[in-house]
């Protein structure tokens, strides 16, 4: 009876542990603080096995500090920011993309309206999630974003608002669901519980 347990507890620590690689491997963080005034900009925060996210910057004017922040772009009139982000390749029919985007800035004008993104490939949804005012006065907003079927890499396009835009730091966070490390362990659980029948 006890080699019995032992064995299912090394069976359920190997794929608590495949889970957690499997895992890994199915997310990715990025973040750009802009500490210079690199174009394309690369990430200085970075965890993502599948290639170099990069940002890139059509037009702009780079700050190493403005407002009370430290590594600011300035965007004017029709501008963007490009966000590639490489991803992984499980595109199967069954799987979404879950992308969480943080965006910190300055919008001059006070409008306080929703940023203007684009994605492609395109989203199933996207919204405001939260917004906080800093004490500098700079916004800092989460944008939620799904795509179904989960694609093998994603590109985000942040516009102008009120014609000037300033943009402090941003940050991308991904994950493939449902990942197959779930479905691994929830296939070795109905097994198990299979087997014990």
């Amino acid at each position: 009876m006890k080699k019995g347990l032992f064995c299912v507890a090394l069976i359920v620590s190997a794929v608590c542990a495949c889970g957690v690689a499997l895992a890994t491997s199915n997310t990715t963080h990025q973040q750009w603080d802009f500490s210079t005034n690199a174009n394309p900009a690369y990430p200085n925060i970075v965890s993502n096995d599948f290639g170099s996210p990069v940002i890139t910057l059509p037009s702009g004017t780079w700050f190493s500090t403005y407002g009370g922040a430290s590594g600011v772009w300035r965007f004017t009139a029709i501008s963007e920011m490009s966000i590639a982000i490489p991803n992984t390749g499980n595109t199967a029919p069954d799987t979404q993309k879950e992308i969480s985007l943080q965006v910190t800035y300055k919008d001059p004008a006070g409008a306080g309206e929703d940023l203007p993104i684009t994605v492609i490939p395109a989203y199933d949804s996207i919204g405001l999630i939260t917004r906080e005012i800093l004490s500098n006065g700079y916004f800092h907003d989460t944008y939620k974003i799904i795509i179904t079927p989960n694609p093998a890499s994603e590109v985000i396009d942040i516009f102008t608002i009120q014609c000037t835009l300033y943009v402090d730091q941003i940050i991308v966070d991904t994950i493939c669901i449902p990942e197959p490390a779930t479905i691994a362990i929830l296939s070795l659980g109905g097994l198990l519980l299979g087997r014990k029948k």
